[in-house]
This record gives C-alpha cells, structure tokens and sequence, in this order.
C-alpha cells in the first residue's frame, strides 16, 4: 500500500499557499545553507495598518515552503481576530 503523499510538498496546497502570499504581498525566502531545518524556510507578511494601531510584521517559519506560509497565515489571521469583528 503506498504512504500518503507529504502534505509539506503537496503541489495543489503550495499553490494556493503561495497565492495567498501574493495577495497580502508577501515574500518567501529559503535559507541557502539548511532548507530542510526547523527554521529553513521564511514567509514574511505585513498587516495592513489599523485605526489606532500600526501594521505588523509577521515571520512564518517552517521546514518547508509551505510550513512558513502556513505558519504566516496562521498568525495573520490570529491578528486580524485580534482587532474584533468591526475590522
């Protein structure tokens, strides 16, 4: 029986990771040296600003392409629930 592909390099799910990187204008960037460490890869977003609060920097790391973004999303959205429901 063959295993489960890994999700980590699962083309469909990289792509719509990275589209949704583009669309908050995002940047991947993969260490040289390690891309296969814990820390490897490196989605970095900016929120947009706020009323009251300025934007913020959000770095997903992960030991692929698609755990960095993950990672950044994850957090992107966590700050947006963080405004409350009126942003």
């Amino acid at each position: 029986m063959p295993s489960p592909a890994d999700p980590r390099t699962d083309p469909a799910r990289l792509e719509e990771a990275v589209r949704w990187l583009h669309e908050v204008d995002g940047r991947l960037m993969r260490r040289r040296e390690a891309p296969a460490s814990q820390d490897g890869w490196v989605a970095i977003v900016k929120t947009p600003a706020a009323p009251g609060r300025g934007a913020q920097l959000i770095l997903g790391f992960g030991d692929s392409a698609l755990a960095a973004v993950a990672t950044a999303q994850e957090r992107w959205d966590d700050a947006w629930r963080a405004l409350g429901a009126v942003h």
